[in-house]
């Protein structure tokens, strides 16, 4: 079952175009996680949002945050069935979280 996402995203998911992950993470899930939503597969498409979004956001939090997650390199065509589900589901999560504004993004250069 997929959580309802708001209708205005927060400004932090509108920076980041988090809506346009969680759709494709969406349809990965819908179609059983077999990594034939996307032309070139999920991985193409998550390097090319991940490198969208760290040259959008300067924070190196977020630039952290997008490393840990593996947004920037995600290798989902390399893992098994059930580590594609669990990472995609921790992705989703955090995606809504993200586009509800509960899930805090660090916008703005912290202060030097």
């Amino acid at each position: 079952m997929t959580a309802a996402v708001p209708n205005e995203p927060s400004h932090a998911a509108q920076i980041i175009k988090a809506q346009r992950l969680y759709d494709a993470l969406a349809a990965e899930k819908k179609a059983g996680f077999k990594d034939s939503t996307t032309p070139g597969g999920l991985d193409a498409f998550v390097k090319a949002w991940g490198m969208e979004a760290h040259k959008a956001v300067h924070h190196p939090m977020f630039r952290s945050l997008l490393r840990r997650y593996e947004l920037i390199a995600p290798a989902y065509a390399a893992k098994t069935q059930a580590e594609r589900q669990a990472w995609a589901e921790k992705m989703l999560k955090w995606c809504q979280g993200v586009i509800a504004g509960s899930t805090p993004i660090p916008i703005d250069q912290p202060q030097q």
